[in-house]
């Protein structure tokens, strides 16, 4: 039986892999992958413990963020232009093999010297990626923790920060950023349906 609700569901946080040896020092550029589908275990209020499984298909991400030109913040502070470390290259940012890549600009900004200076030495910096969930398809198996895909959810914010991001972090839902997700619960017979259903959708927007 296949069952759909809207629930609460504070933004997450991901790891981000910075590729120090991509470093291009002229252009003062490096790649990141900001995300590769990695399931981690993460806790809502409505929904209790689960883990959850971002979807790394195209139509299942919304790069509007992106495409709008991305900065690279200062530990998620977005108040000040002082905290903007660089921005995202626009033209780089896809998707392939499983995985999201991008490549960031950095400023001349002393903050964003230092980084530079890491990356010269070959210490790739911690970064965190910020995202909201729009869509789970909700898959349960006897004796474990039910699996959430993601199906439809939007990267917004890339951040460097002092230690790297924990793989299960998210934001509390007191701080009033959490999203109205919707959860479909489905039999497993039905997940790769739904999932078909849902990308065909997507696709449909992007082109009109």
């Amino acid at each position: 039986m296949t069952t759909s609700k809207m629930v609460p569901v504070p933004k997450g946080y991901g790891a981000v892999q910075v590729r120090a040896s991509t470093l291009n020092e002229a252009d003062r550029t490096v790649e990141i992958i900001w995300a590769a589908g990695a399931q981690v275990k993460r806790w809502a209020p409505e929904i209790g413990e689960y883990i959850e499984e971002l979807s790394m298909d195209p139509a299942h991400i919304r790069l509007e963020r992106f495409q709008a030109g991305m900065s690279l913040l200062d530990a998620h502070a977005a108040a000040s232009m002082d905290s903007r470390l660089g921005t995202v290259i626009v033209s780089s940012v896809h998707i392939s093999g499983g995985k999201g890549f991008a490549t960031v600009k950095l400023s001349r900004k002393r903050a964003a010297e230092e980084l530079m200076q890491d990356l010269r030495d070959g210490h790739p910096f911690p970064v965190s990626v910020g995202y909201r969930t729009h869509e789970y398809v909700r898959v349960e198996t006897e004796g474990a923790l039910p699996v959430l895909r993601a199906v439809d959810w939007e990267p917004f914010e890339l951040s460097a920060v002092p230690v790297p991001a924990d793989g299960g972090a998210h934001s509390r839902a007191a701080d009033g950023e959490g999203t109205e997700c919707r959860v479909v619960s489905l039999p497993a017979s039905q997940v790769a349906r739904r999932v078909l259903a849902r990308m065909k959708m997507r696709q449909a927007t992007l082109m009109a």
